[in-house]
């Protein structure tokens, strides 16, 4: 039996914990605003990139699968940026700000990187502050037209290799804008 306290919180937790359970948003779908700073004091605005397939990759600098998902974007971002590729790369972990620049030094990003927070995240990957995020790294693919039409959680590693993006991307690079 729950005593009168205990009765006028239940709405209050049933709510929190729908909010927690919420999914992350379904893929495809409209791209939301993503206007970020770029480490180097660049603004990135994704809708300043309509016409082009934007990889948005959020990342933590200490994560290894994420230094691989780097290592293979710079190789697909150098051979497809003239045929309409944009990556922005935005690290969302504690110590982003403290680890950017060697991670930048080891790993020599061709395309943007920026630090990020949570919110930020959650916002542009649909899913609730409050819920467990995304493994890192958190790959969204926004094509020509500003719609993500592909979403990867980071929980399938092979997902992140060259050879997989590639052919991916590839899918999304000959489409038209129109």
């Amino acid at each position: 039996m729950l005593t009168i306290s205990q009765a006028r919180r239940l709405p209050l937790l049933l709510a929190a914990a729908l909010v927690i359970s919420l999914p992350a948003a379904e893929a495809p779908r409209l791209a939301p605003v993503l206007e970020i700073q770029t480490v180097d004091g660049q603004p990135f605005h994704l809708d300043q990139h309509k016409g082009k397939v934007v990889v948005v990759m959020f990342m933590s600098t200490g994560c290894s699968h994420c230094h691989a998902a780097t290592q293979a974007l710079n190789v697909i971002y150098d051979e497809a940026k003239s045929r309409g590729l944009e990556v922005i790369g935005i690290a969302t972990n504690p110590s982003a700000k403290e680890e950017m620049g060697s991670f930048i030094e080891r790993f020599d990003p061709k395309f943007p990187m920026s630090i990020g927070s949570r919110s930020e995240w959650a916002a542009f990957g649909g899913f609730s502050v409050m819920a467990r995020p995304p493994y890192y790294p958190h790959m969204l693919i926004v094509d020509r037209k500003g719609t993500i039409r592909e979403e990867h959680n980071g929980v399938e590693r092979n997902y992140f290799s060259y050879q997989n993006l590639n052919r991916i991307l590839e899918k999304y690079l000959v489409e038209s804008a129109s």
